[in-house]
């Protein structure tokens, strides 16, 4: 072979060829995998589009529209059962509620309550005279033994008849604790 040094047309035609390898090379391994994947992408949003665009979304008026109507039936209901009761407890739950409240209270008003004992159920008469209108309902009968200062017993006594459930207080006793003490001890019966 010849070991002639190249002349300037074969070094132009040489950097031809190499260049256009060059482009050749990046566009086959390096563009067209880029060019695939943005034309799957586009594709894949274009698809997503369409399938947003046929979703139907319920407008917010119609949503606020049924929310207000099942807001109106609760409220109806609940004073339906209101209704019912008639400020009466009637359901165990309710009872314990009550109950909790007057724990409550006892805290508030800074009384120690010795003994909750649930008595009896006193069932409610058809025949009930106008004069006497607790014997015409059921009653859940507890008997409570409170202590505590003369102020705080009272104001706990006197705090019962603002409940929000009907309670009956019957056979209430207050006596000293101790002699000459300031704290009073007292039992009373609650009908709920």
């Amino acid at each position: 072979m010849l070991k002639r040094p190249l002349s300037r047309t074969e070094k132009l035609l040489l950097a031809v060829l190499v260049l256009g390898v060059g482009i050749f090379a990046y566009l086959r391994y390096v563009y067209d995998p880029i060019l695939r994947t943005y034309e799957e992408s586009r594709n894949r949003l274009q698809e997503l589009r369409q399938a947003v665009s046929g979703a139907q979304i319920p407008s917010t008026a119609a949503v606020q529209k049924e929310i207000d109507a099942l807001k109106e039936e609760l409220k109806r209901k609940e004073e339906e059962r209101e209704k019912s009761l008639g400020g009466k407890l009637r359901e165990g739950g309710d009872v314990a509620l009550a109950v909790a409240e007057v724990y409550e209270l006892a805290r508030r008003y800074h009384v120690e309550l010795r003994e909750v004992i649930l008595k009896q159920i006193e069932p409610g008469k058809e025949d009930a005279p106008p004069n006497k209108p607790q014997e015409a309902f059921t009653w859940r009968v507890y008997e409570f033994a409170v202590s505590g200062r003369t102020q705080d017993v009272a104001e706990f006594v006197r705090s019962l008849s603002e409940r929000r459930y009907v309670v009956y207080l019957e056979n209430f006793e207050a006596k000293p604790e101790k002699k000459d003490d300031a704290r009073f001890q007292a039992r009373l019966k609650l009908l709920f």
